[in-house]
């Protein structure tokens, strides 16, 4: 029996037990609680204002697929169907304030999925001087500089003299990146600064197959054979983390003759704001630009060099653009920034 409010030792003890589970259910419940995600950064008529410059955005087949894991909608004819994939509402696009759009054209030696449709419908906007278009090719370790090229010749059409109405073809050259097993033989080659494991599946960068100087070598001569077919001078889109650990030194020279397309993102959702931190890396407060792999410099004076970034990976656009079964929908899209007003761009990226 209790009395002069006294608790006895065994109900104290019980009723430290009872904390103790309350502390440790409330604890892994916090561990395995899925984490409070960030909102998206959203491109809007208010952010264009406060950043100024000009902004673009670019695609690939994975931002317009519906089912991606339908085999029929990995090929043609099939894949152009509402089933397959969802289509752009161009004229919104102009509308967000988006003056160019990038589109994967191959990779590799193979076609991107959903380039030819999208190719082909912005050929209007570009003539009226609406949103301009510019095709890339995602470079690969396996396959020779001219078979890559042609494949990209071929995708845009620049072949038999023809030469596409477009703006700076670009050449991705960053992590390729290939499903290893574990334990072996390609993951024991793999080195460890070339591997990573995504979602318990073990990946290994296969540029390590290849020399830094080796890799210079198939970036200049896929930019040689494209710059002669097109007249057009190719920028290079890379991350300066890749390219310093992989290429290096050895690639400062072509740097310096290249235009580069930069990634570079922000933990947290924003739009291109400079980093004071950038300074020391070579960023540019002048132009407001984050820094560039080594070899690359940001022009001194007049914005003469077409540099430009993309700032966001996971971004939306105020308005939704892509429409897929006959529904406008907002989805993830990769946004890019110039530190250049929209008439100076049209000389910058030779888009007259």
């Amino acid at each position: 029996m209790l009395s002069h409010g006294l608790v006895s030792p065994k109900r104290s003890r019980l009723r430290g037990l009872v904390a103790a589970i309350v502390l440790s259910a409330t604890t892994l419940a916090a561990a395995i609680a899925p984490a409070i995600a960030q909102p998206k950064y959203t491109l809007t008529q208010s952010e264009r204002q406060a950043y100024g410059g000009t902004f673009g955005i670019n695609f690939s087949h994975f931002d317009f697929d519906r089912d991606a894991d339908n085999p029929r909608c990995k090929r043609y004819p099939d894949y152009d169907t509402p089933a397959c994939s969802c289509s752009i509402d161009w004229r919104k696009v102009k509308e967000s304030g988006l003056s160019f759009a990038y589109l994967k054209a191959t990779e590799g030696i193979r076609r991107d999925l959903s380039f030819p449709r999208n190719w082909d419908a912005l050929l209007a906007e570009h003539k009226a001087e609406r949103i301009y278009r510019g095709a890339y090719h995602f470079l690969r370790p396996v396959g020779s500089a001219r078979e890559q090229a042609a494949t990209f010749l071929q995708a845009i059409g620049a072949v038999n003299g023809k030469r596409p109405t477009q703006i700076a073809p670009v050449l991705d050259i960053e992590w390729s990146k290939a499903v290893v097993e574990r334990g072996s033989t390609e993951e024991t080659a793999c080195p460890a600064s070339f591997k990573s494991e995504e979602r318990g599946v073990v990946k290994c960068d296969m540029w390590h197959t290849r020399t830094s100087q080796q890799i210079v070598g198939l970036v200049a001569d896929w930019i040689d054979i494209v710059e002669k077919a097109t007249g057009r001078q190719v920028t290079i889109y890379t991350n300066k983390s890749w390219w310093d650990r992989v290429i290096a030194g050895a690639g400062a020279e072509l740097m310096r003759d290249q235009p580069v397309w930069i990634s570079r993102y922000f933990g947290t959702p924003s739009g291109p704001k400079f980093n004071p931190d950038w300074t020391a890396e070579g960023g540019s407060g002048q132009w407001g630009m984050p820094p560039l792999p080594r070899g690359a410099r940001y022009p001194a004076r007049s914005y003469t060099t077409p540099h430009f970034w993309q700032f966001a990976e996971e971004a939306r656009i105020a308005e939704p653009v892509y429409i897929c079964h006959g529904t406008a929908t907002a989805k993830d899209a990769e946004l890019n920034w110039v530190p250049a007003t929209r008439t100076d761009l049209d000389g910058l990226f030779g888009a007259p």
